[in-house]
């Protein structure tokens, strides 16, 4: 990143500070800087290379209005002075200067750790030999802007250099200053201080400052003789430790030092909770009010900071980027949601949702701009993004109308996704993100295929796509009626189709059924299968529709514990709303992917976050629901998932945990199926951490039992086992779905995959047939082929009875 005027380079990370337009810089701007840079002196830090850094660090001062959406916040505060300002959603908060600072972050929707302190009361730890002595003089340091008021004979100007500053402070009886960091940096290093009143500056930085530091009542002198009749302030409540370990030594690659409990940093896409936040921003000015006025009467006039705190909290707030949901818990009306039936509304709206799409947002715009059909808006939501997406849609925004930006407060793409639902103004609507292409007549075929057939949703077909290669995607085929209606009755296949990318809804069915994604985007498969399921009419359009970009590396939202039961209470709802079609066939067939995919994905995600505070209890009976509506199938489900599953529904939540912790130590390398005569012969390589050798077993999906191998050889090789096993054909049982696996030494039984050379070819007279069942290894025994082929030609001669009886 440029370093410019306002930044200085610490080790590789560029440091701001604010810096005058013209003339000598203020004493305490310029600290920010230095203390970064002797802070991480101290830790031994300076060969660590440090990371990709997008963004600023901003420290010292009530410099957040500069912030850019990939800044880090250590120690910093709102400026009560500047009336307009907005906070990007994506700073990173690790500490801020005050209680103050907090609430006000926290009303715009950003979440903000209780950790306070400018990072100049670190000044002593800066600066361990200093000499602190109470011999000199009363010293007075005026405001930057409240120099003209008084004689420079008499004053410490704060236009001198920082360290020259600190010094004379540090031999001063006594401070009275209204530079605010002057009286910092004699709450650092002990010296007495009071406040003075400035003419130029807002109380609430003070007031920030001082309640931050335990002092919220404190009074201000009126003047220096005031000051020294008053005597000096507390002393300061600082929680140094705390300051240093929420400082971002992560930036720079680095640990915090050791002895120090670092403070946990959130993830730059971390779920936000905007109703949450929102509503603690509230209960926090109550809260500063009180402490702030104490037991002194309120009399008629609201006190400045207070009514300074509420108008921060109140204006700029970013009420487009809510969901009509939040908006409601809060008691907020938004604007666009009035403006839903306007006579110029256009035919389709598509929703775009991005995060960090930067090298294919711009494709992705003009892909929908060069439609044939005009009457047409796009709707770009940011979902927190950090790589400059925003920036991108908002100058497309500002030279096509067609365009619009919104942010997204609260992450997610589901979340984006209802974000721009509400702004939706077209008859049509669909849901995409930064890196879907559309070919040039697709939004005109499908707005033209709602005018031809009534129905409430269009599908089309779905190509994912790289460089070198194009495919379809999973479960998105063509194997569906051409512009006719149908429903699910008819097509149980369609619910398979879980991509939201690929179809258009009717924006009335959408809004009447209240069909809402969830915030967590590993989950909107769900809302796509209530819909297929709730639709009176869909059809299908012949040809490609829409295209996506395929990537690589993580593609997840993140989240946490309540994110993926979240995604689970989804999952629970699509099956209740597939079970209430009511015809068993539909359920049956919904049933065959449930438990491999969309179900224990969501049930893996929330058991390897869940942490202390997650409701387990609320897991187990959404699960149990499930369970119930939508039964589990046999010989269909990989046996660990069924057992994951069925030991969360009994609420034994920990076993399911220890479980999926003990699978993902050992990795199934290799396996081979050979058939000689009447044996099947498994062998493989795998990893696994215990000395004990895994068992190769054949079991049941319901893992009541596990059938050795009539021979096993087994080896260590390094850190990983190899195994042969080989098993008699009179061994096993016939016509059983058995699994291959591996048993490991707790007994917990872990299925193996389709070997990666396939199956073995299929020979008439095998004993054994091998399947590909969601991946795993599936064995059945077969009968003799001589009883196999005499019951077939006894099916055959029925059939041909059967024909000849029917013509006579």
């Amino acid at each position: 990143m440029p370093m410019t005027d306002d930044t200085t380079s610490v080790l590789g990370v560029p440091c701001f500070h604010w810096v005058p337009q013209s003339g000598p810089r203020n004493f305490g701007d310029e600290l920010g800087p230095w203390i970064v840079e002797t802070l991480l002196a101290q830790a031994g830090v300076g060969a660590v290379r440090p990371r990709d850094v997008r963004g600023r660090l901003l420290s010292v001062g009530s410099v957040l209005h500069f912030a850019s959406p990939t800044d880090t916040v250590w120690g910093s505060g709102v400026n009560g002075k500047v009336w307009s300002q907005t906070f990007p959603l994506t700073i990173d908060v690790r500490a801020v200067r005050g209680p103050f600072t907090r609430a006000v972050l926290m009303a715009r929707g950003i979440p903000v750790p209780p950790v306070y302190g400018d990072p100049a009361l670190l000044i002593r730890r800066m600066l361990p030999d200093l000499p602190v002595s109470a011999e000199g003089e009363t010293l007075v340091v005026p405001n930057l802007n409240d120099l003209e008021q008084f004689d420079a004979d008499d004053i410490m100007s704060p236009l001198e250099p920082p360290l020259s500053v600190v010094e004379s402070i540090a031999r001063a009886r006594f401070v009275v200053a209204s530079s605010l960091h002057a009286l910092i940096i004699a709450d650092a290093l002990g010296v007495p201080s009071r406040p003075l009143i400035s003419a130029a500056e807002h109380p609430f930085k003070y007031y920030d400052y001082y309640a931050g530091t335990g002092r919220a009542q404190v009074t201000f002198a009126r003047s220096v003789e005031h000051a020294l009749d008053l005597g000096p302030v507390e002393k300061a409540e600082v929680d140094e430790d705390a300051l240093v370990a929420a400082f971002p030594w992560d930036l720079w690659g680095a640990d915090a030092p050791r002895g120090k409990e670092a403070a946990q940093s959130r993830a730059r896409h971390q779920r936000l909770d905007a109703v949450t936040l929102m509503s603690d921003a509230q209960h926090e000015r109550d809260r500063l009010g009180a402490a702030l006025n104490g037991s002194k009467p309120r009399g008629d006039h609201e006190d400045p900071t207070l009514r300074r705190l509420r108008e921060l909290q109140s204006n700029d707030l970013p009420l487009s980027g809510l969901t009509r949901e939040e908006a409601r818990a809060l008691g907020r009306t938004l604007p666009h949601l009035r403006r839903k039936g306007v006579m110029d509304a256009p035919i389709m709206s598509v929703v775009v949702a991005v995060r960090d799409d930067a090298p294919a947002l711009s494709q992705t715009l003009e892909s929908l701009l060069v439609q044939g059909l005009t009457e047409l808006e796009v709707i770009v939501v940011d979902d927190h993004s950090l790589d400059g997406s925003a920036r991108i849609a908002a100058d497309l925004a500002s030279r096509d109308d067609r365009v619009r930006l919104v942010n997204a407060v609260s992450a997610g793409r589901g979340n984006a996704w209802n974000v721009g639902a509400d702004h939706a103004r077209g008859q049509y609507i669909m849901f995409c993100d930064g890196r879907t292409l559309f070919p040039p007549e697709a939004c005109g075929a499908i707005a033209g295929t709602f005018e031809d057939v009534d129905v409430d949703i269009a599908v089309g077909g779905f190509l994912r796509f790289r460089a070198d290669e194009t495919w379809p995607a999973a479960g998105t085929g063509d194997d569906f009626p051409v512009d006719a209606r149908f429903t699910v009755r008819e097509m149980p296949a369609l619910l398979g189709d879980r991509e939201p990318r690929n179809k258009a809804f009717r924006r009335s069915f959408w809004e009447s059924r209240g069909l809402r994604f969830p915030a967590d985007g590993e989950a909107v498969g769900a809302t796509v299968v209530s819909a297929l399921a709730r639709a009176r009419g869909i059809t299908h359009i012949k040809g490609t529709t829409s295209l996506r970009r395929d990537i690589t590396g993580p593609t997840s939202d993140g989240g946490d514990a309540r994110d993926a039961l979240a995604g689970l209470a989804a999952e629970r709802s699509a099956a209740q709303t597939v079970a209430a079609i009511g015809v068993p066939d539909v359920v049956a067939w919904y049933g065959e992917g449930l438990y491999e995919g969309p179900v224990f994905t969501a049930l893996r995600r929330y058991l390897e976050a869940g942490g202390d505070q997650a409701p387990d209890d609320e897991a187990a009976a959404i699960v149990d629901r499930v369970l119930g509506t939508v039964p589990l199938p046999r010989d269909r489900v990989n046996p660990l998932h069924r057992l994951v599953l069925e030991r969360t529904r009994e609420g034994d939540l920990t076993s399911a945990r220890s479980a999926l912790r003990e699978a993902q130590g050992v990795v199934v390398q290799t396996v081979r199926v050979l058939e000689q005569a009447d044996l099947l012969v498994v062998q493989g390589l795998c990893a696994a951490p215990a000395e004990e050798a895994p068992v190769p077993v054949l079991c049941g999906d319901d893992l009541t039992e596990a059938l050795l191998p009539t021979e096993l050889d087994v080896s260590r090789e390094g850190d990983r086992w190899r195994f042969r096993a080989t098993y008699a054909a009179g061994s096993l049982p016939l016509e059983r779905a058995l699994f291959a696996a591996l048993r490991l030494p707790s007994g917990l039984l872990l299925p193996a995959p389709v070997p990666a050379t396939g199956l073995p070819r299929y020979r008439p007279k095998n004993a054994f047939l091998c399947e590909d069942v969601s991946g795993n290894l599936v064995v059945r025994r077969r009968r003799h082929w001589m009883v196999r082929g005499a019951r077939r030609a006894a099916r055959l001669a029925q059939a041909s009875l059967r024909r000849r009886l029917r013509f006579r």
